[in-house]
């Protein structure tokens, strides 16, 4: 799963939703504000124009003072009161909401606010006419109820948007890191055969384009470096293999003497030895520097698959039967494969040699092959020990065995199953190593069907 702290995606599409949620989360602070601010504003208006009107009134006609009865229109509320400050008339259910002791003659002209038990503001003014003097009070309960709604609506909006910004975000930073999955896309098909391969974008963005130039500038000293190291590894192989063979020759003719002690025939023997296995291994070099040119051409032709592995299995059958191991071939006479049968023989070679040096006694050593609709398998098993797990990544590399505690004469020097790898690959295919512990080990040969 991917760690989404490491990724750019989703980094960008989150810094599009904070960026969005910060911008339209101040907007909505600030039009909230500016919104209450109009309605006081125009409430306070209107208080103070209800106030002077109501003033005007009462000194045109002050014999109603005492009879005039006041509706609350509007959330506005009267109280009037007479010189004493008696009150002579107020609106039905405004002792309720402005209690008459919360007001001074003194305070008259000064608008104040005060809380209602329901907790809605209140806003009061006081101001004298010619008998006493009159309050007026504003119930701002339908202002705080549209502020209320015009926040909810504020939140609900800064959420919507949020997201819509997380996906469109989302969107741009896909989108606009597509150039550097088509440049991974090239980089995985990038190997050891096709190290002239070069990174290309079309019209790269200017930020990648350097990117790209340096990258393809590290592959094209990559490439030069393991061409040189290619030549190398066969101008060795070449170089080591004619004193090689005099050495043998030479210990050859020290052992034909008929006045050899004993000792020292075993120490020439085991020269032999060495020398056998050093001009094997330095066969298998030059072997691997030819699978590795790209100059190699292999010489195809139509083989039966099932005839191919009973050749292979010939001249093990002695050798399996010494170690009272059964080699079992199964495969179809109807499937075709077309390849190089000498190289095919000898990748097939190398994995039934393995699998017979670890398989033990009064098992089955199996070759076998099937066909799926993209590719021929062909498979070798065996029930042996079983690879350790941490060595199952590293098969296939030069000098690598799983026990190096082998000698070389029963352990071979790690250059078998890179000699396979190097003929599967010739042939445009592949190889998978499977194995546990204790059930044994199988390598598939995977040859794309043509």
């Amino acid at each position: 799963m991917i760690d989404l702290r490491r990724s750019l995606v989703f980094r960008l599409a989150a810094g599009f939703a904070c960026t969005n949620l910060l911008l339209v989360g101040l907007g909505s602070v600030y039009l909230t504000r500016s919104l209450e601010r109009i309605l006081v504003r125009e409430g306070e208006d209107d208080l103070r124009q209800e106030t002077a009107a109501l003033v005007r009134r009462l000194d045109q006609g002050p014999g109603l003072a005492g009879n005039l009865l006041v509706d609350a229109q509007d959330g506005i509320m009267v109280r009037i009161l007479d010189g004493p400050g008696h009150v002579l008339s107020e609106t039905a259910g405004m002792a309720r909401l402005v209690p008459f002791r919360a007001f001074r003659a003194e305070d008259a002209g000064n608008l104040e606010t005060a809380r209602a038990a329901s907790g809605s503001r209140i806003k009061i003014l006081a101001a004298p006419y010619r008998q006493g003097w009159v309050q007026v009070a504003r119930d701002f309960s339908p202002e705080d109820r549209r502020l209320r709604q015009f926040q909810e609506a504020a939140v609900m909006r800064l959420v919507i948007t949020s997201l819509a910004a997380a996906l469109v975000g989302l969107a741009i930073a896909r989108n606009g890191l597509a150039p550097l999955r088509h440049l991974a896309a090239q980089a995985e098909r990038i190997h050891p055969e096709a190290l002239a391969a070069r990174l290309q974008l079309e019209d790269p963005p200017a930020e990648l384009a350097p990117l790209v130039g340096a990258l393809n500038q590290s592959l094209a000293r990559l490439e030069t470096a393991f061409t040189r190291l290619s030549a190398l590894n066969a101008d060795m192989a070449h170089e080591l293999r004619t004193p090689v063979h005099s050495l043998r020759l030479e210990t050859e003719r020290i052992l034909s003497q008929p006045d050899l002690s004993p000792a020292t025939e075993d120490s020439l023997d085991g020269m032999m030895e060495t020398l056998d296995h050093m001009a094997a291994m330095i066969g298998q070099m030059l072997f691997l520097a030819r699978t590795e040119d790209p100059s190699t051409v292999i010489e195809r032709a139509e083989l039966g698959v099932r005839e191919l592995l009973l050749s292979v299995r010939e001249p093990f059958e002695s050798l399996a039967e010494e170690g009272g191991i059964q080699l079992a071939v199964a495969a179809d006479g109807g499937l075709r494969l077309h390849g190089d049968a000498i190289l095919l023989r000898r990748a097939l070679h190398n994995l039934v040699d393995n699998a017979i040096r670890h398989a033990p006694a009064g098992s089955v050593v199996a070759l076998e092959a099937q066909a799926t609709p993209r590719a021929l398998l062909l498979d070798v098993r065996d029930q042996g020990e079983g690879i350790p797990p941490a060595f199952l990544g590293t098969l296939g590399q030069r000098f690598i065995r799983p026990d190096a505690s082998r000698s070389r004469k029963t352990g071979g020097a790690g250059l078998g199953l890179a000699i396979v790898q190097g003929i599967v690959k010739l042939h445009g295919g592949s190889l998978e190593i499977r194995s546990r512990a204790g059930e044994g080990t199988r390598v598939r040969l995977s040859f794309p069907r043509t």
